[in-house]
């Protein structure tokens, strides 16, 4: 992870709640990244490219799941030291009614 990245996820308590908002919509809009790079790395082993675009592929794609899961932290963090009631934490209706791992899945197929 870059300089910048740690900055962006060290312990700044001047950071206002629109900078927070503006950080978790950053780590959310990484999540399909993660994907993409993995689905490169396949392509690139499966159409036989060259062993520098697989490297390219596999580099950007740990660095942002490290990106990811680092903010994620963060924002597990800032959570528990809020003390913020799980009850207040509705997630997103298209998730309650369908798990993720099932819409993954359901994609991959179709692409398939």
């Amino acid at each position: 992870m870059s300089s910048m990245e740690e900055d962006q996820f060290s312990e700044d308590s001047s950071i206002d709640e629109s900078q927070k908002i503006e950080q978790i919509l950053e780590i959310e809009s990484k999540i399909p990244d993660i994907l993409s790079y993995a689905s490169n790395c396949i392509d690139s082993i499966e159409t036989k490219e060259s062993i520098e675009e697989f490297n390219n592929n596999a580099r950007s794609f740990f660095q942002t799941l490290e990106y990811v899961s680092t903010g994620l932290r963060k924002q597990v963090l800032d959570l528990e030291k809020a003390e913020v009631p799980l009850v207040s934490l509705q997630p997103r209706k298209h998730y309650v009614t369908e798990p993720l791992t099932g819409i993954v899945f359901d994609e991959a197929n179709r692409l398939l």
